[in-house]
């Protein structure tokens, strides 16, 4: 008989993340609707190891579907603990939060289109320098804020220059 590492509940998780990225390819209309609780289950998904790779496919797949300008406000907000309604009363500004909060926001860039992506780069860069973001002992977090940053550089190439100087944390 095999026996399976994984419990029925994670089963369950990873199936669930696969059932959103499918729905979130047949229903990409409808995902600016629901954009607010789709992140705040992606913000839950990426914290977990298991489900981290499905989490990042599916934050991706939204951005080519959600412009930037839309998912900025809400990633920003719950990033900086400034945000309003039900991802404010959920993710706060706990560094571990912040952590998946930057997981989700790196997977966003780097599914965006540059040009979309250029328009709400120095909303980035403002909220990633504010102290609430970078300024912890927690590593992981500068370990995705760093990922953030190669992001940014990946889609936008030389259109990052700009910010250069205000980004060294």
């Amino acid at each position: 008989a095999v026996v399976s590492t994984q419990s029925t509940g994670d089963e369950t998780r990873i199936k669930s993340v696969r059932l959103l990225f499918s729905l979130l390819l047949f229903s990409e209309w409808q995902s600016t609707q629901h954009l607010e609780k789709i992140l705040f289950a992606l913000y839950k998904c990426s914290m977990e190891p298991t489900l981290a790779e499905q989490s990042n496919r599916c934050t991706q797949t939204l951005a080519q579907f959600v412009q930037p300008k839309i998912w900025k406000d809400y990633v920003l907000s719950a990033l900086a603990g400034a945000s309003s309604g039900e991802v404010k009363s959920r993710v706060g500004v706990s560094p571990v939060l912040c952590t998946s909060c930057l997981r989700v926001l790196s997977s966003l860039i780097t599914g965006s289109k540059p040009h979309d992506l250029l328009e709400i780069t120095d909303d980035i860069v403002d909220t990633l320098c504010k102290p609430e973001v970078n300024e912890t002992a927690h590593k992981p977090l500068y370990t995705e804020l760093r990922r953030v940053l190669q992001s940014l550089l990946s889609v936008l190439g030389e259109g990052i220059e700009p910010y250069s100087g205000r980004i060294l944390f």
